[in-house]
């Protein structure tokens, strides 16, 4: 629950990963990760947030299209961006998971790694 999770998951050093080339229907994926990050030339360091930027409410606010058709982490990606340390992961979606992701692979992700999806306030870091 939120208050077992550590305060310091919610601020400090970020990474912004620029993947606005990536639309629905596509997943973004580890290797889109990390060809982003190298073009880039940025480095994600433990304890690092990283946000990666789809572009996707610029293109859509502030009509309805907003809320649907969003590109997100497939489990790879998110399983890679967990073991590069990262404590928290944001987007500029209404998730960090892909729209049609009825699994919830990158949330799930972050439970199992036990870090905050950053789309909002709601991690579940479990006591322990």
């Amino acid at each position: 629950t939120l208050d077992y999770t550590p305060l310091e998951y919610f601020y400090g050093e970020a990474v912004c990963i620029d993947v606005s080339h990536i639309r629905y229907p596509d997943y973004i994926t580890k290797d889109a990760l990390e060809a982003a990050v190298k073009a880039q030339g940025i480095a994600i360091k433990p304890g690092d947030i990283a946000v990666h930027y789809t572009g996707h409410s610029t293109r859509t606010w502030p009509t309805l299209a907003m809320v649907s058709n969003y590109t997100g982490l497939d489990r790879g990606a998110a399983v890679w961006l967990a073991e590069q340390g990262v404590i928290n992961i944001g987007t500029d979606n209404l998730a960090i998971d892909h729209t049609d992701d009825g699994d919830y692979q990158a949330h799930t992700v972050c439970g199992e790694y036990q870090i905050v999806k950053g789309q909002g306030v709601d991690g579940e870091v479990p006591p322990g």
